[in-house]
């Protein structure tokens, strides 16, 4: 549980840094390592990545966002409703 808490705050980190690449590491690795249990720590800050400025940024948190909803649509169904509107 420990290690999973320390991914989480990583992936968070990454996701918030200023290097697009560190960004896009983060976004791969939301899709390929995050769990249904995780979903609701990285799901808002994917949903933030949609506004930025690198069209590589926007592209890879989209497909974060596909790969969280694949997991568990109920824990994205919100976030999406606030996208459209």
């Amino acid at each position: 549980h420990e290690f999973r808490f320390m991914l989480v705050n990583q992936i968070q980190r990454d996701m918030k840094s200023s290097n697009f690449l560190e960004v896009c590491a983060a976004l791969s690795a939301v899709c390929k390592i995050v769990t249904e249990d995780m979903i609701p720590a990285v799901v808002g800050e994917v949903v933030k990545l949609f506004k930025h400025e690198m069209d590589i940024v926007r592209k890879k948190s989209l497909c974060a966002m596909h790969r969280l909803y694949q997991m568990d649509k109920r824990s994205v169904t919100d976030h999406i409703l606030k996208i459209r509107n």
